[in-house]
């Protein structure tokens, strides 16, 4: 069997559980443990996993036409227009060579349509909504369409990292040429494993799994450092503003078991995920819990006008 190519390519620019039994008591709730499909990646318990609400899942290109088209119509931040037009790699996202192999020939022949086309899109449309955490801004964008470590593949992985300074950029950079190396030297045959991109790191961090085809968003993750330090004040605020609901009162109701706690502050959520115009907080209502499993309530609350600008169902272990 002949050698494979070994190099990553940058394209052009186109436009829920089973009640286990057991102790319930002293089980600590931790958000970072709920079911993740980056299960393969060194960062997935890191990675806040954000499930779309079941009757808009999954998401199309076609469905998300109006989102998109709403937040181009908004006033634009020339800071962050800047970055997004000067930028080298806006329009170039880095194709892993594992994906490039299974669906590269359509690339090739000037398909107008076909996975990673799909996948292009997707990016652009996902950086029109970026917008940076209140007081920074965007040095670099980096996007990648990287392999879900299956051929052929059930998924494309997209990855969209946000750096904020030269030196994040810097690291991201050396980051994805070890990554590369590394990718270079195994891929001598399809059965031999090789790295992805799942352990680059960046000041903001947005990954999505679509379907093979690149058309429909299955799940969408925002992960950063800071993420998780939100002022009190403002956490009681939006705790406030979920508790004003009828579906948080009926949720409440409903609760079989007195022990589940307060809301959880679990930290920021960007407006592109948020589905907000200021950046958001994210709140957990745990709504049961049976053994080791449960469900909560995710709210997305806008930071700035407390408003809830939307909520969705996930799921929950305990650590």
């Amino acid at each position: 069997m002949g050698q494979r190519s070994n190099t990553t390519h940058h394209l052009s620019s186109t436009h829920s559980e089973s009640p286990d039994s057991g102790d319930r008591s002293n089980k600590q709730i931790d958000p970072s443990l709920s079911k993740d499909p980056f299960s393969k990646d060194p960062l997935s318990k890191e990675h806040m996993k954000v499930k779309r609400e079941k009757s808009n899942r999954p998401t199309s290109v076609r469905d998300r036409a109006d989102m998109n088209r709403l937040m181009r119509e908004a006033t634009p931040d020339p800071q962050i227009e800047q970055v997004k037009s000067s930028d080298p790699h806006r329009n170039s996202p880095i194709v892993h060579v594992r994906v490039l192999d299974q669906f590269g020939e359509n690339e090739k022949m000037g398909a107008s349509t076909g996975p990673l086309r799909h996948a292009q899109v997707y990016v652009e449309e996902f950086v029109h909504r970026l917008c940076p955490y209140p007081g920074k801004s965007y040095c670099h964008l980096q996007a990648l369409i990287d392999w879900d470590h299956r051929i052929p593949s059930l998924n494309l992985i997209v990855r969209i990292l946000a750096c904020y300074d030269e030196i994040s950029k810097l690291t991201l950079a050396k980051a994805i040429k070890d990554i590369e190396l590394n990718i270079q030297s195994g891929n001598l045959f399809p059965e031999f494993d090789v790295p992805n991109y799942a352990p680059l790191v960046a000041d903001e961090i947005y990954s999505s799994v679509l379907d093979a085809n690149g058309e429909n968003e299955l799940e969408l993750q925002f992960t950063s450092d800071w993420r998780h330090q939100v002022d009190h004040k403002l956490g009681r605020k939006v705790v406030h503003a979920i508790t004003q609901l009828d579906i948080y009162a009926n949720a409440m109701a409903k609760r079989k078991r007195e022990d589940l706690g307060d809301p959880i502050i679990v930290g920021w959520m960007a407006p592109a995920i948020a589905h907000s115009l200021h950046w958001a907080v994210e709140v957990w209502l745990v709504t049961d819990f049976i053994g080791y499993r449960g469900k909560a309530l995710v709210f997305f609350v806008d930071s700035k006008t407390l408003s809830v600008t939307r909520f969705c169902e996930t799921e929950i272990q305990a650590s």
